[in-house]
C-alpha cells in the first residue's frame, strides 16, 4: 500500500480513479487538495464567519457529489466541475441563510 503523500503525485484524473477502485488514500489526497479551494470559495463568497464550519462541511460534502458523478469525457476538468458545483451550493445556501 501506497503512503499518502506518494499519491499528491498524481493528477486529478488518477485519482479519481483510484478513489473508484476503492483506494481510500486517493480520496484522502483529493480531500486535502481541494480543502484549500473550498476554504476560499468561502471567504471569496462573503460567508458570515460564523458560518465557516457549516459551510466548510457542506464543500466537503459537494466534493465527495462531485467525485461520484464527474464525468472524464465531459468538456470540464475536474477542478472546473466542481467549483461550479461548489459555488451554487454556497450561493443557494447564503440566500437562505441571509434571509432568515
Amino acid at each position: 500500500m501506497k503512503k499518502i503523500g506518494e499519491f499528491s503525485k498524481y493528477n486529478d484524473y488518477e485519482l479519481l480513479y483510484l478513489v473508484r477502485t476503492n483506494v481510500e488514500e486517493a480520496k484522502e489526497v483529493l480531500f486535502w487538495k481541494y480543502s484549500f479551494l473550498i476554504k476560499s470559495r468561502i471567504q471569496r463568497l462573503g460567508v458570515p464567519r460564523i458560518y465557516w464550519d457549516d459551510y466548510y462541511q457542506e464543500g466537503c460534502l459537494t466534493l465527495h457529489r462531485a467525485i461520484k458523478i464527474f464525468d472524464e469525457n465531459s468538456m470540464m476538468t475536474f477542478t472546473n466541475f466542481f467549483e461550479m458545483l461548489l459555488k451554487r451550493r454556497i450561493s443557494a445556501l447564503l440566500r437562505k441563510d441571509l434571509k432568515d
